[in-house]
């Protein structure tokens, strides 16, 4: 009896598992709203809203460091449908011009590594989310569209 409790437990786990896996428009849309959210941390400090925490930058650039490094491998040609639950769904210009969309979520990461190490302020703050929203709007213009 308690082997197949087990085995059951084992089967359980490996099906949540291939679950997961087996559904990246829903992973992306996830992803995303944790960058969505980590960049809107930062916006609040840089707009006064409120105060400067190093604290809270720091994990702010952890989580967009972290998703931006998942995001290529939830784009297959097998995943263009949206995710049920997404306001913003990928646009099929990702796989027609898949080679520019992979380009710009690597910038999206370099430009992530590059600037996270460089805030200490709100100044530099300021200077580090300019850049990394740019190639996040780049990329939103082209590969992004709104789902109604």
């Amino acid at each position: 009896m308690l082997r197949f409790m087990l085995a059951a437990v084992a089967l359980g786990i490996m099906v949540a598992s291939v679950a997961a896996q087996s559904d990246p428009a829903s992973e992306r849309a996830k992803l995303m709203r944790e960058q969505g959210k980590a960049f809107a941390s930062l916006n609040r400090m840089v707009r006064g809203r409120v105060p400067y925490n190093q604290a809270q930058v720091d994990a702010a650039f952890v989580t967009l460091a972290e998703t931006s490094r998942k995001l290529p491998a939830l784009y297959p040609e097998t995943a263009k449908d949206p995710a049920p639950d997404a306001n913003y769904v990928a646009s099929p210009k990702v796989w027609e011009n898949k080679a520019d969309f992979d380009a710009l979520l690597a910038k999206l990461t370099k430009a992530i590594d590059e600037n996270a190490p460089k805030v200490k302020n709100v100044d530099t703050l300021k200077q580090a989310r300019a850049a990394i929203g740019a190639v996040c709007g780049d990329c939103h213009e082209t590969y992004r569209l709104r789902k109604f």
